[in-house]
């Protein structure tokens, strides 16, 4: 007989005050990275909740178009480990023409360990989407940018979106503002027509219009906010923009081996659009039941 259906009758035959079954307790998921209580945004945004229903799957391949990632760092790649959130075989490097070079730039590796570092694997910070002290999302590399974020070359964007949508990938982050160009508008259109999400950075020259291609109404454009969930004073913002997320005090992974972490106090919308692409990561890394697939279709 179904517990509960028994408890129901017990209730129901009037001869008990109170009629109730021992149920299971539940602990909520911590990560015990060392320096997870310096990433302020996971608990106040209550990623804690998120991770008992999903921390994240390697099957779900995330692009990251930006300066390359470090994927030897050890809360990304092998490192100590025995798994790793990167892929050795998949990503580019436009500039090298080479399918990987170890990046010179922090930029990259940042944006990617905010989305998936590895978590609850004792070291360093917790990623969104990093796992469970096993394999979280599996980052693509794709570098485009030449040796300062701030200079990217908009030629490789759309080669880049495009090469990530042939090779599997479900969500792209450009945390930059490459120039207007028709072969972005057109490798966008094509991600967009495969289901793949495009989160973007809004900008951060204090614009009261978002930057491109934040603009493009078929991607995520994200603004920052303070750690208090207001919009950041001197960050981009208009028309367009759909979200804002935390944009300071973001602890992540960085290109120093003396270092390997770096907390950007006045962070931008780059870190932002990360822990959105993080976020829509953990989404899509939910399997569905035949039921809710079904709801889901109508």
């Amino acid at each position: 007989m179904d517990i509960q259906d028994y408890v129901d009758s017990l209730k129901e035959s009037g001869e008990f005050e109170v009629v109730e079954y021992i149920g299971e307790a539940v602990c909520y998921s911590a990560a015990n990275d060392s320096l997870v209580n310096h990433q302020d945004y996971l608990n106040n945004l209550h990623y804690n909740y998120v991770w008992d229903i999903t921390t994240g799957n390697p099957t779900i391949k995330v692009e990251v178009i930006d300066t390359g990632i470090w994927r030897d760092h050890p809360d990304i790649g092998y490192g100590n480990g025995n798994y790793t959130n990167i892929s050795y075989s998949l990503g580019y490097d436009y500039l090298a023409g080479t399918q990987y070079q170890t990046p010179t730039e922090y930029h990259g590796t940042n944006v990617a360990g905010v989305i998936g570092a590895k978590r609850n694997n004792i070291i360093g910070v917790a990623g969104i989407a990093g796992g469970n002290n096993s394999s979280g999302v599996t980052l693509l590399s794709y570098r485009v940018f030449e040796n300062s974020p701030n200079s990217v070359s908009s030629s490789y964007v759309g080669d880049a979106i495009k090469k990530a949508v042939d090779q599997g990938a479900k969500v792209i982050n450009i945390s930059a503002g490459p120039s207007y160009l028709t072969k972005t508008e057109e490798a966008i259109d094509y991600a967009y027509n495969h289901n793949v999400t495009i989160v973007c950075s809004a900008g951060n020259e204090g614009y009261d219009h978002i930057s491109y291609p934040a603009s493009n109404s078929s991607t995520i454009a994200v603004g920052g906010s303070t750690n208090t969930g207001v919009a950041k004073p001197g960050l981009n913002h208009g028309n367009g923009l759909d979200i804002i997320a935390p944009a300071e005090l973001i602890s992540t992974t960085t290109t120093n081996p003396l270092t390997n972490y770096y907390t950007l106090i006045f962070g931008h919308t780059s870190c932002s659009a990360a822990i959105v692409s993080g976020t829509v990561a953990l989404i899509i890394s939910k399997p569905f039941s035949e039921s809710e697939s079904n709801q889901e279709h109508s």
